[in-house]
């Protein structure tokens, strides 16, 4: 795609060259797809973001067959041009997702600005010096595209929409696994407070669920055996079958194919928690590369 724009009759050229500024991750849920046409008149202001320099242009391209004049709109997230009444479509690039900016001379009352982004989008507008506000178009863009810090980005601006509930009371450890029914009366599974003040296992939570017939001591030595500590421990129990899911790392087994009782105590344990079924099945997610490999190093 090629298009095109306005300024003074300097040339002028701004590019960013870090590496690693050329990916911007973008919540797909909650903004406009970048570097897209949108259907005529859809731009709607994000909760946060501020238009700061409204330009009339002229924009080029191929897909509209022709000079298409519309309004830029520059605000702290995005460059949105909006086609003149009766026109096809408009544009909406995200200001991070942009690459390069180039500003030429084009006649003596008008500068072409091309910027180019990310995903290979290349776009022309072309802006008449009488139409040309107070700002400048260039040094607007180039300063908003391009920020010196960090806390100038609209991710620190962006406001969604504010949820009544306190995020981190959202999950509650009790209410929880009492609703699977791993916490009631003459339940398989117990309460561990084992990992209190995470004095044990500092990648897991303080509070675990375990075998109710298996001590704390044995869950201890048993993370002696697991790679960082992280025993089997139930992540899921269905409320009926009494069917659990439950999660840890590799054992330490080596190449020398060592064992741990009490590891062994636990993984026994785990089957005899569900009584409507004699087997239990590990999986291992790993690739198999991996598996050897960490399985070496032991």
């Amino acid at each position: 795609m090629q298009m095109a724009a306005v300024d003074e009759l300097e040339t002028g050229q701004y590019e960013q060259i870090k590496e690693a500024d050329r990916v911007d991750p973008v919540d797909q849920d909650r903004v406009p797809q970048s570097s897209h046409q949108q259907p005529h008149g859809s731009f709607v202001q994000l909760p946060g973001e501020n238009v700061v320099l409204p330009q009339e242009v002229e924009c080029v391209d191929a897909c509209f067959d022709g000079h298409i004049r519309g309004q830029l709109r520059l605000t702290n997230y995005r460059l949105f041009f909006s086609a003149a009444e009766g026109e096809p479509h408009d544009i909406d690039i995200p200001i991070h997702s942009i690459l390069k900016i180039d500003k030429k001379s084009q006649a003596e009352n008008s500068y072409r600005l091309t910027i180019q982004s990310k995903q290979f989008l290349s776009v022309q507008f072309t802006v008449n010096k009488q139409e040309v506000k107070r700002k400048d178009l260039y040094q607007c863009l180039v300063k908003h595209a391009f920020p010196g810090e960090e806390g100038h980005v609209f991710a620190y601006e962006y406001r969604a929409r504010k949820f009544k509930e306190n995020g981190w009371e959202v999950y509650n450890f009790e209410r929880e696994y009492s609703r699977m029914g791993a916490l009631r009366e003459n339940s398989k599974w117990r309460h561990s407070t084992l990992n209190k003040d995470f004095q044990h296992i500092d990648t897991y939570p303080e509070d675990l669920v375990v075998p109710a017939s298996v001590p704390d001591e044995v869950i201890r030595k048993s993370s002696y055996f697991r790679s960082i500590g992280r025993v089997p421990v139930l992540s899921w129990l269905h409320p009926t079958n009494e069917a659990s899911i439950t999660r840890c790392s590799q054992p330490c087994v080596g190449l020398s194919k060592k064992r741990c009782e009490e590891d062994e105590t636990m993984i026994a344990e785990i089957r005899k928690a569900t009584t409507k079924s004699t087997h239990i099945y590990i999986c291992d997610c790993r690739p198999s590369v991996n598996a050897h490999a960490n399985k070496a190093k032991r």
